[in-house]
């Protein structure tokens, strides 16, 4: 006679702090301001999308539990490498919000990027 499995207990999610949750923005803003040349322009838009993009997928990743002081070690460099992949695209323009999205998403593309999309990416 097979062993019955004991019930899982559900996995509670997490509040996030919006301080938190902001000061970890705030740190991936500052790596992918790294590199980028000091003359490089980006635009409002651009800007907004990261943040509003980026913003729900750490708030989830921090909601389904994980750590981000696990995740910096491979989110930070992503930020970067994302930087300087629209600064490349952008090619001595401005970065736009079209040129974000494909920035983002080659770098979620990344086997760098935990899951290929999940997590914080």
């Amino acid at each position: 006679m097979a062993k019955k499995k004991a019930p899982q207990k559900a996995r509670t999610k997490r509040i996030v702090s919006p301080l938190e949750l902001e000061k970890i923005l705030i740190e991936c803003a500052i790596e992918v301001g790294k590199s980028l040349p000091s003359n490089q322009v980006v635009t409002e838009k651009a800007r907004t999308y990261w943040h509003v993009t980026f913003k729900r997928t750490i708030a989830r990743a921090l909601r389904n539990r994980e750590s981000w002081a696990e995740g910096r070690k491979t989110v930070l460099p992503l930020a970067r490498a994302m930087g300087a992949e629209a600064t490349k695209d952008a090619a001595g323009g401005p970065i736009t919000k079209e040129i974000a999205i494909r920035a983002a998403d080659k770098v979620r593309a990344d086997p760098g990027c935990p899951g290929g999309g999940g997590k914080f990416c």
